[in-house]
């Protein structure tokens, strides 16, 4: 591909393509040390999906700094930038597809517990019109078990 750190499908080993080729469905974890290509092999998936049977897909990150990293390397992998977003604003956006328009508490804790809630709660009336065919996070270690869940909730 070029002299960064972006890697394309054809520089990956067989285990890297056994990564990226698995079945759409169920949840996947793919666990390495810092450095090891687990974002690389996460946008090479993204794509594998986004060109394939599942195109309505997000990657999910936790903070904006690796948002906009992982978005200076989208037009490596033909993978929209607007699929690439945090975690705050995918579920943000879920609640105000459902025409909740609550008053945020400004604090991380507070703002992410009250996300979670109100989301979990469309979830249980079945008011999320948003599905998705897969989503993708990075850095799951950041997620606490009630946001995993939404993701698997939200997709078909």
């Amino acid at each position: 591909m070029n002299d960064t750190w972006w890697v394309g499908e054809e520089e990956l080993d067989d285990d890297q393509r056994e990564i990226i080729e698995l079945e759409a469905n169920g949840s996947h974890l793919i666990i390495g040390p810092p450095g090891s290509g687990k974002t690389n092999l996460l946008l090479c998936r993204a794509r594998f999906l986004a060109l394939g049977e599942s195109p309505n897909i997000a990657l999910l990150v936790f903070t904006r700094s690796l948002q906009e990293f992982i978005i200076s390397g989208t037009q490596e992998y033909s993978v929209p930038k607007s699929r690439i977003m945090t975690s705050r604003k995918w579920l943000g956006d879920l609640l105000y597809d459902a025409g909740v328009d609550d008053e945020v508490p400004e604090k991380f804790e507070q703002l992410r517990q009250f996300l979670i809630k109100k989301v979990g709660a469309l979830i249980k009336k079945g008011a999320i019109t948003q599905r998705l065919d897969a989503i993708l996070l990075d850095e799951a270690q950041d997620y606490l078990p009630e946001e995993m869940r939404s993701c698997q909730e939200v997709c078909k």
